[in-house]
């Protein structure tokens, strides 16, 4: 982080339109991962010193490894069956009226995987609703 500029390493990956609430998620989180980074809290409080400071450092590593290693594995388990469920979309002419708007309907090779594929995108949604909520809470702990 240059100053207070902030650079979104997920969105410049892919170089995808985002939208907002995406952005507020990607945001804050990456805003941790250049505080636990580059500022490097650790070598400069003492977080050992006592109780609160600890339970806080704890707290901070927690949402950084959910960020960094738990979600993308997360994200990576969901994509894949998704993959595996062979989900294609296709227009369906039957639907169609004439107008000029395309009907589409979902085809799938595997609806296990599809439906594992959503359980799996639900829960990488309310975790991240969660840690979200938690790294808020720990936001006045992001200084140095």
């Amino acid at each position: 982080m240059k100053g207070n500029l902030l650079k979104l390493q997920s969105i410049k990956k892919n170089n995808e339109w985002c939208d907002k609430d995406q952005v507020l998620l990607l945001a804050c989180f990456q805003i941790l991962v250049d505080f636990i980074e580059k500022e490097e809290p650790q070598k400069i409080v003492d977080y050992k010193s006592n109780k609160e400071h600890k339970r806080q450092w704890n707290e901070l590593q927690t949402l950084y490894r959910y960020w960094k290693s738990e979600r993308p594995r997360m994200q990576k388990d969901a994509q894949k069956a998704l993959r595996k469920s062979g989900i294609k979309m296709v227009s369906d002419p039957s639907e169609n009226s004439g107008v000029r708007s395309v009907a589409i309907k979902f085809t799938f090779k595997d609806k296990k995987a599809f439906n594992l594929g959503c359980r799996l995108e639900d829960k990488l949604d309310r975790l991240d609703d969660e840690m979200l909520r938690r790294l808020i809470n720990m936001r006045h702990h992001l200084w140095c």
